[in-house]
C-alpha cells in the first residue's frame, strides 16, 4: 500500500478555458438592439426638433436685425409681416390668414397670454404700417414680439414647415 494513500491518486486542478467573447449571449444581442433603437430614435427626435424650430430661429434672428433698424420707416411693416409668417407656421392657415386689425391683435393676445397687443405697445401693429412714422419704435414692442415668437407651440396642432418661409426669411436675412 502506498504511504500517501488516496492523496497520491489526486490530480492537479484543471482550470477551464476562459469564456470566449464570441458568439454573444442572447441578452447582449437584445441590449445592443435596444441601444441602437434608442440612439436612432434620439437622433430622429433631435433632427425633427431642429427642423421644426428652424423658422422660429430664423424669425428671432430677423427680429434682432429689425431691432437694430428702429429708425427705418419700413421696420414696422416688416415686423408685422414677420409676426404673421410665424403665426401662419404655428397655427392653421384658416385660423390666421383672414385676421387683420383688431382681430389680429386679439389673436396675438390670446396666443401669447397677454393684453399688451390690444392695450399696450402692440397696438401700433394694427394701424402703424399704414401711417407715416412719427418716432422710432418702442423697445417694448420688440420685447413683446420676441416673447410672442418664443412662446411654446400648441401641442394639438403640428407645424407645417414650408420651404417658402424658410427661404423668404433666409433671403431677407442676406439682404
Amino acid at each position: 500500500m502506498n504511504p500517501m494513500g488516496p492523496l497520491a491518486e489526486l490530480r492537479d486542478i484543471v482550470t477551464p478555458p476562459p469564456p470566449s467573447a464570441w458568439p454573444w449571449a442572447p441578452g447582449w444581442w437584445i441590449l445592443l438592439i435596444l441601444a441602437l433603437l434608442l440612439l436612432s430614435t434620439s437622433i430622429w427626435w433631435l433632427w425633427r426638433w431642429r427642423r421644426r424650430s428652424l423658422p422660429r430661429r430664423l424669425a428671432l434672428t430677423q427680429l434682432a436685425q429689425l431691432q437694430q433698424q428702429v429708425a427705418n420707416p419700413q421696420t414696422l411693416r416688416q415686423l408685422s409681416k414677420l409676426l404673421r409668417e410665424v403665426a401662419l407656421q404655428t397655427y392653421p392657415w384658416e385660423q390666421v390668414a383672414c385676421l387683420n386689425g383688431r382681430h389680429w391683435l386679439e389673436f396675438l393676445d390670446q396666443t401669447g397670454d397677454t393684453t399688451q397687443f390690444t392695450q399696450g405697445p402692440g397696438q401700433i401693429l394694427s394701424e402703424g404700417p399704414y401711417r407715416p412714422p412719427k418716432e422710432p419704435l418702442s423697445p417694448k414692442l420688440f420685447v413683446l414680439c420676441r416673447a410672442e415668437e418664443r412662446r411654446p407651440q400648441p401641442l394639438s396642432e403640428g407645424i407645417s414647415l414650408s420651404l417658402s418661409l424658410s427661404l423668404s426669411l433666409s433671403l431677407s436675412l442676406s439682404i
